[in-house]
């Protein structure tokens, strides 16, 4: 499954810092933001982050603006978000322009600075992510379900629930987003991955809400 990559950069503020001052002159097809001639912008009060700007000017990649987030000691930044100039940017999009300025602008300097680079995957394996009985359940589902009503019929509804419970089991339990993307691309409609989405959700939360409260209820009874 296509995922939004993440980049991240680590080290001490001695290093980091001079990487990020380095940067601002180093910029190989982008631009600093043209709202100010400082490459810091402005603090926001009581915030924990300073945004770098950086507009993409690349060729060949889609007009956007990046943002690199830093964290107050200067020991950590990371991409917080991308924008385009115009509508909405597609996975692919999105990890393109990460990768080109992870290449054009992090890596080599980064390195020479011994710096920690981690740039994710652009792409996520549910089987990486789900135990072996909640991945074979959820394929038993997927494998028989009727994409066009999702878990709406009794045998399916039935394999549905089996498999949120023994995903409530997995620490942490399956993002619901993630399922939701899945599910998609594994053929079921978007209006049905959303009913699927809430009902994981609504199932997962009930099932956590269940196991705070009722230690809890046990003991009241038992003092009775």
């Amino acid at each position: 499954m296509k995922a939004f990559q993440d980049l991240k950069i680590e080290g001490p503020s001695s290093q980091l810092q001079p990487f990020l001052d380095e940067l601002v002159t180093t910029l190989e097809g982008w631009k600093v933001w043209s709202g100010s001639e400082d490459w810091v912008m402005p603090k926001t009060p009581g915030s924990n982050t300073v945004p770098y700007v950086a507009i993409n000017t690349r060729q060949g990649l889609p007009p956007a603006t990046l943002f690199l987030l830093t964290n107050r000691d200067t020991t950590a930044c990371f991409v917080g978000n991308i924008v385009p100039d115009s509508g909405a940017l597609s996975v692919e999009e999105y990890n393109r322009i990460l990768q080109a300025f992870h290449a054009d602008c992090v890596a080599a300097p980064a390195k020479a600075r011994r710096l920690t680079v981690t740039l994710s995957p652009d792409e996520i394996l549910l089987e990486d992510m789900l135990s072996r009985e909640s991945m074979h359940l959820l394929r038993d589902f997927v494998a028989n379900a009727n994409k066009g009503v999702g878990s709406h019929t009794p045998f399916d509804y039935e394999r549905w629930l089996a498999f949120i419970a023994a995903n409530a089991k997995d620490k942490p339990p399956l993002n619901p987003e993630l399922l939701r993307k899945w599910l998609i691309e594994q053929g079921f409609s978007y209006d049905v991955a959303m009913d699927m989405y809430r009902e994981f959700k609504f199932g997962i939360d009930l099932i956590q809400r269940l196991e705070v409260t009722t230690p809890a209820a046990d003991q009241v009874h038992a003092a009775r």
